[in-house]
Formats: C-alpha cells, sequence, structure tokens
C-alpha cells in the first residue's frame, strides 16, 4: 500500500512525464517479468544449421561446437558466450558480430570476414584465422595461443592485453593495431606490418620479425629479448627503454629510430643502419659496432665501454658523457662529431 508521502512523490513523477516510473513504485510487482533469459533463439538456430543465413541472429550461448557453417552469412549476429569449438567457419560473414567471451578454441575462420567484430575475452587459441580480415575488431583480453592467422588483416584492430604467444602471423597486416601489453612471445610475425602498430609494453621474447615492417611503430619498455629482427624496417619507431638484450638487428634499418635507455647487451647489429637514431643511455656494452652507420646519431651518455665501434661512421654524432672505456676506435669516422 502506498503511503501519504508516496503519493505526493508519485504525483510528482507523474507531472514531470514519468508514467512508467511512477506504475513500477506503485506496483513492483505487475512490472517483474523474472529473470532476463540468455539462451539462444531456437528458431534461428534452426534457421542457421539449415540454410547458414542468420544475419542478426540471437545465438547467444548456443553450441555450435563442431558445427559446419562454412561461408555462413551472421553479420550483426549475437553469438555472445556461443560454443564454437572446432565448427568450421571459413569464409563467413560475420562482420560487426559480438563473439564476446566465445569459446572458438580451433574453430576454423580462414577467409572469414570479421571487419569490426567484438571478440572481447573470447578464446580462439589455436585457431585459423589465414587470410582472414578483422579491420578495426575488438580483440581486447582475446586468447589466440598458437592461432594461424598468416596473412591475416587486422588493420586497425584493438588486440590490447591479448595472448598470442606463438602464434603464427606471418605476412600480416597489424598496421596501427592497438597491441598494448600483448603476448606475443615465440610468434612468428615475419613479413608482418606492423607499421604505427602500438606496441606498448608488449612482450616479444624470441618472436620472429624477419623483414617485418616496424617504421614509426611504438616499442617503449617492449620486451624485445632474443627476438629475431633481421632486415626488419624501424625507421622511426620508439623503442625507448626496451629490453633488447640478445635481439638480433642485423641489415635492419633504425634510421631516426628511439632507442634511448634500452637494454641492447648481446644484441647483433651487424650491418644495422642508425643514422639520427637516439641512442641517449643506451648499453651498448661491448657490442661490435664496426663498420656501421651512426652519422648523427645521439650517444650522450651512452655506455659503449669495450664496444668495437672500429670503421664505424660517427660524424656529425653526439658522444657528450658516453662511456668509451676501452672501446676500439680503429679508423673510425668522428668528423664533427661532439665528445
Amino acid at each position: 500500500m502506498v503511503s501519504q508521502i508516496s503519493r505526493f512523490y508519485l504525483a510528482g513523477l507523474l507531472l514531470i512525464g514519468c508514467p512508467a516510473l511512477a506504475a513500477d513504485i506503485a506496483d513492483p510487482a505487475a512490472h517483474n517479468h523474472g529473470p532476463e533469459s540468455f539462451s539462444p533463439n531456437k528458431g534461428q538456430l534452426k534457421q542457421l544449421l539449415k540454410t547458414r543465413r542468420c544475419r542478426s541472429c540471437d545465438l547467444q550461448n548456443a553450441d555450435l561446437a563442431g558445427a559446419d557453417l562454412k561461408g555462413a552469412d551472421l553479420r550483426d549476429a549475437n553469438l555472445r558466450g556461443a560454443n564454437l569449438t572446432g565448427a568450421n567457419l571459413e569464409g563467413a560473414r560475420l562482420q560487426g558480430a559480438s563473439l564476446i567471451t566465445a569459446h572458438a578454441r580451433q574453430v576454423n575462420l580462414d577467409r572469414a570476414d570479421l571487419t569490426g567484430a567484438y571478440l572481447h575475452a573470447a578464446d580462439l587459441s589455436e585457431a585459423r584465422l589465414n587470410q582472414a580480415q578483422l579491420e578495426k575488431a575488438d580483440l581486447f583480453g582475446t586468447k589466440l595461443r598458437r592461432a594461424e592467422a598468416g596473412g591475416a588483416r587486422f588493420g586497425g584492430a584493438n588486440l590490447e592485453s591479448a595472448v598470442l604467444n606463438e602464434a603464427k602471423l606471418a605476412g600480416a597486416d597489424l598496421s596501427a593495431a592497438k597491441l598494448r601489453a600483448v603476448d606475443l612471445s615465440g610468434a612468428d610475425l615475419s613479413a608482418a606490418n606492423l607499421s604505427g602498430a602500438f606496441l606498448l609494453e608488449t612482450r616479444l621474447a624470441a618472436a620472429n620479425l624477419k623483414g617485418a615492417n616496424l617504421q614509426k611503430a611504438v616499442l617503449v619498455v617492449a620486451e624485445l629479448s632474443g627476438a629475431d629482427l633481421t632486415g626488419a624496417k624501424l625507421q622511426g619507431a620508439d623503442l625507448h627503454a626496451a629490453a633488447a638484450d640478445g635481439t638480433n638487428f642485423s641489415n635492419s634499418d633504425l634510421t631516426g629510430a628511439d632507442l634511448s635507455a634500452a637494454d641492447l647487451s648481446g644484441a647483433t647489429l651487424t650491418g644495422a643502419v642508425l643514422k639520427q637514431a637516439n641512442l641517449k643511455r643506451t648499453n651498448l656494452q661491448g657490442l661490435d659496432l664496426g663498420g656501421l652507420a651512426l652519422g648523427g646519431a645521439n650517444l650522450r651518455g651512452a655506455d659503449l665501454s669495450g664496444a668495437d665501434l672500429g670503421k664505424a661512421d660517427l660524424r656529425g654524432a653526439d658522444l657528450r658523457g658516453a662511456f668509451l672505456d676501452k672501446a676500439k676506435l680503429d679508423g673510425t669516422n668522428l668528423k664533427d662529431s661532439r665528445r
């Protein structure tokens, strides 16, 4: 029963145009529809299995494990929490679909179109995504451990905190992708396009980045220990404070790259180009830098103790405050350098 005070309150709600809220307060039982349903629409599920066409369907928590949905049209479908383990979705159309928290281990999504799809916290471990389209998709926290995504397109996608260790991403397009705090340790990213990608605090230990394009990529505080960046393009990349001990930079182009305060102990830089690079306070102790192009590089406060700089080109380089104890400078070109 509504009290005298409640009557005045309800009258006020009616006056300001909130009749539905007033009705709920007056008789809440009349508007109790019970618990929200999280089951798939059975009719739409049957439609999908029969026709492979179910655009904008509600398939939340549907059990589609092992289902053959090759080429299915699931654009804008709700597959949140669905079980897609081992399902065949090769060439499927999933633009704008929601696969949030979906269970999709070993799913086949080769050549599928997931442009703008939502895969937040989904489990796609060991999935097949070769040549798949995932531009601007949301893969925040998604598990893609040991997934095969050769040639897949992730341009502009959000992969923050995703798990991609040992994933096969050779030739994949990850340009301008958000890869903050992602685990890519042991992943194959050879010849991948990571230009302009955001890889802050990303783990790339022992990753294969041979011939990868990392121009203007942000790799601040990234872990690159033991990674192979042979022939990689790193012009203008930001590797400030990166852990690159034991990393192979052979024949890579680091022109204008920021390696300030990075740890390059034990790294291989044979044939690398470091013109105009920022190596301020960088650990280069004991490295073989012989014959390298370091013209105009900023080496202020860098640790070059015991390093071999024989025949290196350091014209116009800034060596003020650099530690050169026991460094080899035989035939080094120091013209116009500052010390």
